[in-house]
């Protein structure tokens, strides 16, 4: 396994390079077709090759949504041995953000941040 520098990330040794989880859920931010083509390309085979790939070459941390197809993905990288630290987003279709929290806890991340907007009751 390669060696990247790393920092400390709340008491956790991280890479300054981590991987990110949007390509494999289809979020390309640049077109509906892209975003179509990656959901077809990253079957979950595919999902654990690359996270394995990216701990060989020295990555240690994993960001991407807690939303259900992250967290089955991550749960099977670890369950095949996988060491990758993983740092999770909320994901808004959840209808209790304290109840996605909860179930991402479950897969053990390093760190979970809210992701957009709570919305508040306008005051008149």
């Amino acid at each position: 396994m390669k060696t990247l520098p790393e920092v400390d990330f709340c008491g956790h040794r991280v890479s300054r390079l981590i991987c990110g989880g949007n390509p494999f859920s289809g979020y390309s931010h640049v077109s509906a077709e892209l975003d179509r083509e990656m959901i077809e390309y990253y079957d979950m085979p595919k999902l654990q090759a690359a996270l394995q790939e990216c701990s060989r070459q020295g990555i240690t941390a994993f960001q991407s949504r807690g939303d259900r197809h992250q967290m089955r993905m991550f749960l099977e990288y670890r369950q095949n041995g996988g060491t990758l630290q993983w740092i999770a987003q909320t994901a808004s279709e959840f209808a209790s953000m304290e109840a996605n929290i909860a179930e991402i806890v479950r897969y053990k991340p390093i760190a979970v941040y809210h992701h957009g907007i709570q919305q508040q009751p306008c005051e008149s």
